[in-house]
């Protein structure tokens, strides 16, 4: 049976029975119209060409596949945490850590400023894809790493930062010799887009309830 695939550089996810996209090269978020979305959401859920299914090839959100297949809405979930338990002494970050972390803060507000948001997330796809160089450190040293951002982020406001704030974290933890995860989220009514870092299912630079609400729409 044939199959269809998205095309490069979007991904989706589900919310209420709804569909919701993220273009990266286009830097934007859309949802499909009544009849294109329920004929997305069949053939996610049955494999069901509908009619109307043309029209989104049309537009070319997504290809069709001879050898088969179906898109996959971006994951939800990974797996479990590997920070320190709240039991255990809060993380201690020396100076030149936060100072570090405040370097990378500006270096990345004035990207996400300047650069587009595919080549930003390309970018740390790539470095993040790269051999690592460091041994992979400590669970310990993960934690005073983030506790070095979050400091930085008293000192320059993380306000409304949540994109670049999050892009500084993932690339100090790869330089480090770490394995994050820069996830993008969303919600509707009304729709807000969110960003953080999760390390093994543990969020790094939020509080869980915070990002809860929010659906993954695009794992890097």
């Amino acid at each position: 049976m044939a199959g269809y695939r998205l095309r490069t550089g979007l991904s989706f996810c589900r919310i209420d029975n709804r569909t919701l996209f993220l273009d990266l090269p286009a830097d934007r978020y859309f949802g499909l119209g009544g009849p294109l979305d329920t004929a997305f959401q069949a053939l996610l859920d049955t494999g069901a060409a509908d009619p109307a299914l043309a029209t989104l090839v049309e537009r070319g959100l997504i290809i069709p596949c001879p050898e088969g297949g179906l898109p996959v809405p971006c994951p939800t979930t990974s797996p479990g945490p590997i920070l320190p338990p709240p039991s255990e002494p809060p993380a201690r970050p020396s100076l030149l850590a936060i100072a570090m972390a405040l370097v990378a803060r500006v270096h990345w507000t004035l990207r996400v400023r300047y650069c587009p948001l595919a080549a930003n997330i390309d970018r740390l796809a790539r470095r993040k894809d790269a051999p690592a160089l460091r041994p992979r450190p400590t669970s310990a040293a993960i934690a005073r790493l983030a506790e070095a951002h979050r400091r930085a982020g008293l000192i320059l406001s993380a306000r409304d930062q949540c994109l670049p704030t999050s892009m500084a974290l993932m690339a100090t933890l790869t330089a480090r010799g770490a394995n994050p995860t820069l996830v993008l989220g969303v919600k509707l009514d009304p729709f807000q887009a969110h960003c953080w870092v999760e390390l093994a299912g543990t969020v790094l630079n939020d509080a869980p309830d915070h990002v809860r609400p929010f659906t993954p729409i695009r794992r890097v």
